[in-house]
């Protein structure tokens, strides 16, 4: 905790490299205390409040170039991030942007810090033929054992308590997650393999999607690209 490094400064005659270790630790904890409110208050309101009206529609587009914007800047280069993006069909969502865009930067945020340096990150998009669309997250990360899978979206559930603690995840994302996307009509599905890797889709309902422009793709789903 803060207190105890506050006390060892105060108490303590420290060298300088060791008083620039010990604020540099104060640091990285204030900004996990930060994340954690932060979580906490968004998970807060996303219980809270009743299902969103269809009032206001998102660019598609937008909202995966900014996950995977994220994403590059927490991979700091070590990952492939791709995008499945589609010039000639543009969508929009009828959710809240900043619910969605945290939903999106979650998965992928996740996706990196389980991912081995050198491994590949995909953002994909499909409009399914029954007007359902399915956001997906898909890497060739670590995997997830299939017994923690019914458990991995409860609140502060880790999966490996020590590898949770280094990437600096607070607990909760796969919980804010569930709820935003539920709160649309959809679903969080998770499909992972031990060693290879796992797919994390969001599903949304007809009525909250709709196509921008005059033609639809015959291709089930989006050609991936690398990101402008």
């Amino acid at each position: 905790p803060i207190s105890g490094f506050v006390e060892t400064m105060q108490t303590l005659a420290l060298q300088e490299k060791e008083h620039h270790r010990v604020l540099e630790l104060m640091k990285q904890q204030t900004s996990r205390m930060e994340s954690l409110v932060s979580d906490l208050l968004l998970l807060a309101t996303l219980e809270g409040s009743p299902k969103p009206a269809i009032a206001q529609w998102v660019p598609l587009g937008p909202l995966l170039q900014s996950a995977v914007s994220d994403g590059q800047h927490l991979s700091v280069g070590q990952h492939d991030l791709l995008c499945g993006v589609a010039p000639e069909q543009e969508l929009e969502l009828a959710v809240e942007e900043r619910e969605m865009a945290s939903a999106l930067g979650n998965l992928v945020s996740n996706a990196v810090r389980y991912t081995p340096a050198g491994g590949r990150i995909e953002l994909q998009a499909n409009l399914r033929a029954d007007g359902y669309l399915e956001l997906k997250v898909i890497d060739n990360g670590i995997g997830i054992e299939r017994h923690h899978l019914p458990r991995i979206t409860q609140r502060f559930y880790r999966v490996d308590k020590s590898r949770s603690r280094a990437t600096g995840g607070t607990g909760l994302g796969l919980a804010i997650v569930k709820h935003a996307i539920t709160r649309y009509g959809g679903e969080l599905l998770v499909d992972s393999t031990p060693g290879e890797g796992s797919c994390f889709t969001l599903t949304l309902p007809p009525a909250r999607v709709r196509v921008v422009g005059t033609e639809l793709l015959s291709s089930p789903g989006f050609m991936p690209s690398s990101p402008s």
